[in-house]
């Protein structure tokens, strides 16, 4: 709680996966990390072909008990100017924030600023601000395995880049048969992905995977860019929006005094009530002021 991770680094020639700039779980216990910021740390592989680095700020590996169903909580934090990148080969660069193949929830945070890239042959930047990857956990008690979750509310999740044949710029997923969730109140705007030179990038690549179909992840109260064009028969719902956030500044994303958004947010949705989250009063029916 009311941490500080700045410019801290990991580097590695022969990941087979892995990463964290400035925290690595390699087995998810309940975490909570609150009142943090995260400000210009990386995860860098200088070579190699396999695995790929992962979570320029955080990376959590998929192990996890699916008996009592740990989770790592991001309260009120804020990631920006991280890093991830690969010099290797034949590989991907995952999450330029963070990486979380664990059950999550993550509110009232911003993760803005962020990078995933490649600067080695082919291969691609994933995730400019976050990279979510669905996993299971086998539970003893009724035998059978227990699906991971990622919970995203009342965030801001802006101007993050995934370059070098980029694949969405805000959030990557993978393997979203095996991740369930509640989205709401989050304001997903301006993320990038830039291809290859020439390469027209099609909106859809911009700022959030686009496979309703696998996802389990259920979603309304939400503003993404590009929602009418994009994402109005998938992420949306009766509820969601694609209207200029009205910022206060550039780097500054509270919400203006004449912001379309304020007001239009809920107090809760479907299943979030579940979680004992710390300040959850503080959340208003709006989107993040």
């Amino acid at each position: 709680k009311n941490n500080i991770a700045t410019d801290s680094h990991s580097q590695n020639e022969n990941w087979g996966g892995g990463g964290g700039g400035a925290i690595h779980f390699e087995f998810a216990q309940n975490t909570r990390i609150i009142n943090s910021n995260f400000e210009q740390n990386s995860a860098i592989q200088t070579q190699q072909n396999t695995g790929g680095p992962s979570g320029g700020a955080i990376y959590a590996y998929q192990n996890w008990n699916g008996n009592y169903l740990p989770y790592i909580l991001i309260l009120n934090s804020r990631f920006t100017k991280n890093k991830v990148n690969s010099f290797g080969s034949n590989t991907n660069a995952h999450g330029g924030a963070v990486y979380l193949a664990v059950p999550s929830v993550i509110a009232n945070t911003v993760i803005d600023s962020n990078l995933a890239t490649f600067s080695g042959a082919n291969g691609s930047g994933m995730g400019g601000g976050l990279f979510l990857q669905g996993s299971t956990s086998w539970n003893s008690n009724n035998e059978s395995n227990t699906q991971s979750f990622a919970y995203l509310v009342n965030n801001t999740i802006v101007n993050n880049i995934a370059s070098s044949n980029g694949s969405h710029g805000g959030i990557e997923i993978t393997n979203g048969f095996d991740l369930g969730g509640t989205w709401f109140n989050n304001i997903i705007w301006g993320n990038r992905a830039i291809g290859l030179p020439n390469e027209e990038i099609p909106n859809e690549r911009h700022n959030l995977a686009n496979y309703p179909s696998d996802i389990e992840i259920t979603a309304d109260y939400n503003n993404i860019e590009f929602y009418d064009e994009v994402y109005k028969n998938t992420w949306g719902g009766n509820n969601s929006y694609g209207m200029d956030p009205g910022f206060v500044g550039m780097s500054d994303f509270k919400l203006s005094e004449a912001s379309p958004l304020i007001g239009l947010g809920t107090m809760t949705f479907n299943d979030f009530g579940r979680f004992d989250i710390p300040d959850k009063p503080f959340f208003s029916a709006s989107f993040r002021e």
